[in-house]
C-alpha cells in the first residue's frame, strides 16, 4: 500500500502564477488608477514595445492628471475645444515621457478613446 503524502509540507499558496504576478504588479502600482496603467502597458504588449515599468507608473500618474484636469466640465465630451485639448496635452505629455519609444499613432488614438471612454463610463457610475 502507498504511503500516504504529507500536506503539511505543501505550499498554502493556491494562486497560479499568472494572479500571482497581477497581484505584485498590484502592489507595485501602489496609488495609480488601475485603469490608467493597464491602459498603457496593454499598448506596449500589443504594440511590442518596452517601456520600463517605473517610468510607465511615472507616466500613469501624469496621464490621469491630465485627464482628470480636461475632463472636470460636465460636457467636456461635447466640447470639440476641450476635447482637442485633451489630446494635444495627452501627446505632448507621451512624446515628453518618451511613450511609446516608437512612433505609432494607432497607440496616440487607442489611448485618447480609452481616455473618453473611462471618463464617459465613470461619470454614468456615480
Amino acid at each position: 500500500m502507498p504511503k500516504a503524502t504529507n500536506n503539511k509540507t505543501a505550499p498554502k499558496n493556491n494562486k497560479s502564477f499568472e494572479q500571482t504576478l497581477w497581484d505584485t504588479a498590484d502592489k507595485l502600482r501602489g496609488s495609480v488608477e488601475s485603469s490608467d496603467y493597464d491602459i498603457l502597458k496593454g499598448l506596449a504588449v500589443k504594440y511590442e514595445f518596452e517601456y520600463p515599468e517605473e517610468k510607465l507608473l511615472v507616466l500613469s500618474k501624469a496621464v490621469k492628471g491630465v485627464v482628470d484636469d480636461k475632463t472636470k466640465y460636465t460636457d467636456w465630451n461635447r466640447q470639440e475645444n476641450i476635447r482637442a485639448e485633451l489630446k494635444v496635452d495627452l501627446i505632448l505629455l507621451l512624446a515628453e515621457h518618451g511613450y511609446p519609444p516608437v512612433d505609432r499613432d494607432e497607440v496616440y488614438q487607442e489611448i485618447f478613446e480609452q481616455a473618453e471612454n473611462f471618463k464617459k463610463h465613470q461619470k454614468r457610475g456615480r
